[in-house]
């Protein structure tokens, strides 16, 4: 099986080895050296296809829609058997990989030596670009913790440096734009003003009873939704 993708504003034709891992559960694949392939598409160049998921029931009244979109412009994939697991918690690499191809924040120049970040993994990549752009950091101590879920206070800090790379935004009064949170305290201090500028910007709405949810774990779903809103205030 093989697909073409655009990194980098180049077109490159991979080709799977038919294995899957349990912290990336989809097709793994590798290039061909010292080949040339060409891909033909009966599609006008420039044009997306439609990708369809069997398993959006749950959340399709407010996050369907940007799943749609996204994987449409193949900023997001799913899993076989057309799922997308919308519900399935997202990790750090995972949200960043997101990140940088939405707003084609790569980074190859930053030099990198976590102990948990493999050197040709499948998301090194990712991380150089997080490291290099400072959207996101290590934990210490030479750990990065890629494959631990992402909780929804960092994924609004790593949203917000995204934006400010992107587009400059700067955040407004921040306890003001927190006051509508019941649970504004227990946001960590690290990641108050991305919180802030997110509900400025309409992107975080937060959650059923007037709560933030700083530390629960992001979902496919909740990810989708942020950068598709990004996408949409960003232009």
């Amino acid at each position: 099986m093989a697909f073409t993708y655009k990194e980098n504003n180049k077109n490159v034709t991979v080709f799977s080895n038919d294995l899957t891992n349990d912290a990336h559960s989809q097709h793994q694949f590798r290039l061909l050296a010292n080949s040339i392939f060409n891909a033909v598409s009966n599609r006008n160049q420039g044009s997306e296809s439609a990708v369809e998921f069997i398993d959006l029931q749950s959340v399709e009244s407010w996050a369907g829609s940007e799943i749609h979109e996204l994987a449409r412009l193949g900023l997001v994939n799913g899993f076989n058997g057309g799922r997308f697991e919308p519900l399935k918690k997202v990790n750090r690499v995972e949200f960043l990989a997101m990140i940088v191809r939405a707003f084609n924040l790569y980074d190859q120049k930053e030099t990198i030596s976590f102990k948990d970040v493999p050197p040709a993994s499948w998301y090194e990549t990712y991380v150089k670009a997080a490291v290099g752009l400072k959207l996101a950091e290590g934990i210490g101590e030479g750990y990065f913790e890629p494959n631990r879920a992402i909780t929804r206070e960092e994924m609004a800090k790593i949203s917000a440096n995204a934006m400010k790379i992107t587009s400059g935004d700067s955040t407004g009064n921040v306890e003001e734009a927190l006051a509508t949170f019941g649970d504004r305290e227990t946001i960590a201090p690290y990641a108050r003003e991305a919180a802030a500028l997110l509900t400025q910007k309409g992107i975080i709405q937060g959650s059923p009873g007037g709560t933030f949810g700083p530390k629960a774990v992001a979902t496919r779903a909740e990810a989708a939704v942020i950068i598709s809103r990004i996408k949409q205030i960003e232009g």
